[in-house]
């Protein structure tokens, strides 16, 4: 990726991904109240999941996805599947698209 990405541009990312999978239930959490899909706050959480994952993005949607079918709030799974959807139409590649899909499922 070239250019100013969100690690570079906000600097908690950065931490975020310094303190590793511990963050992974806070970033899901903020995931699941955010309301405004397209709030920079809500991309860069995404963002910080990927780099916990080390660009993992399956990894990332399926544990949204998880986090997703566990929350007893229907709003709170909506977001987060919402954001799974997010992440696999921005970060999925041709190769791992159909799993992408389907892990969104």
């Amino acid at each position: 990726m070239h250019g100013p990405t969100p690690d570079t541009l906000y600097p908690a990312v950065q931490a975020l991904f310094t303190i590793g999978l511990p963050a992974e239930s806070g970033l899901i959490g903020f995931l699941a109240h955010e309301n405004n899909e397209n709030a920079v706050e809500r991309s860069n959480a995404l963002y910080a999941l990927l780099l916990i994952y080390h660009g993992n993005t399956l990894s990332v949607i399926e544990n949204v996805m998880k986090a997703s079918k566990l929350t007893r709030d229907d709003s709170e799974g909506s977001r987060l599947r919402a954001a799974a959807r997010e992440a696999a139409t921005t970060w999925c590649d041709d190769r791992i698209k159909e799993k992408c899909k389907e892990a969104t499922r």
